[in-house]
């Protein structure tokens, strides 16, 4: 696995467990260690995403498991300008076209 996807996936999979951490209703307080690795991992996605974009090292592909955790992730702390970066890098996996009864709305996993 190249370096970038490995810092890309376990970024994705650590925002995403985090992120539910502070608004998941339960009582408790959240460790300090566990907010500071959210806002170091939060930190270097955003730098990732604004100097490298949302696709692959390839600069054409893109892969819904690459960027879901971090739709999620800026749909929970409430970052639209995140948000919406990440939802036009996934744009073209989702079919809008009506070929078929089930295709439309149907999200590729890559393209």
């Amino acid at each position: 696995m190249r370096p970038e996807r490995a810092l890309l996936a376990l970024a994705s999979l650590a925002l995403a467990a985090c992120a539910v951490l502070p608004g998941a209703g339960a009582p408790g307080a959240v460790d300090d260690d566990v907010r500071s690795a959210a806002q170091l991992l939060d930190s270097e996605v955003r730098r990732w995403v604004r100097d490298h974009g949302v696709t692959r090292k390839d600069g054409a592909s893109v892969h819904a498991l690459d960027l879901a955790p971090l739709m999620l992730h800026a749909a929970q702390v409430g970052d639209r300008a995140l948000y919406l970066k990440l939802h036009a890098g996934v744009q073209p996996l989702i079919l809008t076209e009506q070929s078929g009864t089930y295709t439309a709305g149907f999200v590729l996993w890559r393209r």
